[in-house]
């Protein structure tokens, strides 16, 4: 009777186990944190609500604050966009994007598609002053490109032609990022399904500002003198708005690192250890690695203790594996790490990767501290889109990992 009584709980002990994780992950991706970046302080909004978190949980500052400020420049686009073809609107977010660096434009005009081919054979030279004069949109067509250097000098002749005209590139896919520069006239990319030529209305304000991020650094001391330390990362900033009708919830990017980096402080504070444990919160790693880049330079302990570091960045959904980089650099940590993994058999599979340079733990990589970036591949594929919410974050395989790392950690 006992054992029937257990099955039938073990579905709702489950889900009680990581509704506190679902919690902190939805509140990050919620509309109201816009989307963690620089349009109505959405990332200062995640940087106060993490800090809390991390003071509810027990967690002490590095010194007086759990905040390290810094500063840099980011291009924005505070007010909504609009794109019209002939009497159609278009949908931000799905039926186009504000390329990163774009400027301002308010215009009422034409388009005319240009593929590679009117380029090399002077077709384009022919329309040189309509364009100039505001009659006509210049539309690029990369024409299912393949060649690398010829789609990028492509895409670098579009932001040129940016300088003294709006321009229009069409993608087959669309996926936003940031930009710290600002060209004078609006780059706009359009899903070449929802783009025929015809009449255009666009208008776009972009601001280029400078902004205050700032890192949020907690620490678990240890009891007693330490005899190691082990730092977990991960970036809580995200794409932010594109307008105020369009943000980028960044679930798998990087909620679920965020929210993997609370719930193992969760785990950790209630265990007494010889061990410091170390959780930093990055920001501005959307713009350039920059906010780990900072407290690389600007430490508020000495890196030189630090044994380990863990990055945490994409963590989203895990039903094939997850990668470790910097898995070939540190080989008894990695089977160390796979051994644990075969033992409880939480994840399908490890894999290991060469170093690289494409998230916060880069910085100490190159100071030559011993560091794994852990991300996760799974049915979860949603990056640098509006469709990236918390709902399609996988708890189960969260969960896992959470697991193989404290597991690794305290055996470390």
């Amino acid at each position: 009777m006992y054992r029937l009584v257990l099955l039938f709980l073990f579905p709702f002990l489950l889900f009680a186990q990581y509704e506190e994780e679902q919690r902190v992950l939805e509140t990050l991706c919620s509309e109201a944190f816009g989307g963690r970046g620089y349009v109505n302080g959405g990332d200062s909004i995640a940087a106060e609500f993490l800090a809390k978190e991390f003071n509810k949980l027990g967690l002490k500052p590095i010194g007086k604050s759990y905040f390290q400020p810094f500063r840099f420049d980011i291009n924005t686009f505070p007010e909504n966009i609009v794109l019209k073809i002939g009497s159609t609107q278009l949908t931000p977010g799905k039926d186009f994007l504000v390329n990163p660096a774009s400027g301002s434009s308010n215009v009422t005009t034409h388009s005319r598609v240009f593929t590679l081919n009117d380029f090399q054979n002077g077709t384009f030279s022919t329309e040189i002053e309509r364009i100039r004069n505001g009659q006509l949109i210049p539309v690029i067509d990369p024409e299912q490109l393949t060649n690398h250097d010829t789609l990028q000098a492509l895409m670098g002749l579009a932001h040129e032609l940016a300088g003294f005209t709006p321009v229009i590139i069409l993608q087959t896919h669309l996926s936003w990022h940031t930009s710290q520069r600002q060209l004078k006239h609006a780059l706009i990319e359009v899903n070449r399904d929802s783009f025929e030529e015809g009449e255009i209305e666009l208008k776009v304000k972009a601001v280029l500002k400078k902004h205050t991020a700032r890192n949020v650094i907690a620490d678990i001391p240890a009891s007693g003198k330490a005899k190691r330390t082990i730092v977990f990362t991960a970036h809580y900033d995200h794409l932010g708005r594109m307008g105020q009708n369009t943000y980028f919830p960044g679930a798998n990017d990087n909620g679920s690192g965020t929210a993997m980096l609370l719930s193992l402080a969760s785990q950790l504070i209630s265990k007494p250890s010889s061990t410091r444990y170390i959780f930093i919160a990055f920001a501005g790693e959307e713009v350039a690695l920059l906010g780990s880049k900072y407290f690389v330079e600007n430490p508020t302990f000495k890196l030189n203790t630090i044994d380990f570091l863990i990055n945490l960045d994409i963590l989203g959904g895990a039903q094939q594996n997850i990668t470790v980089v910097n898995g070939t650099e540190f080989k008894s940590e990695f089977e160390h790490l796979v051994s644990i993994n075969e033992e409880h058999n939480y994840l399908p599979a490890i894999k290991a990767r060469k170093p690289t340079a494409n998230s916060d733990h880069y910085w100490f990589f190159e100071k030559g501290i011993k560091c794994f970036y852990i991300y996760s591949a799974g049915d979860n594929k949603h990056y640098h889109v509006p469709e990236d919410h918390a709902k399609d974050v996988d708890m189960k395989s969260f969960m896992n990992i959470r697991s193989l790392l404290l597991d690794f950690v305290t055996e470390y």
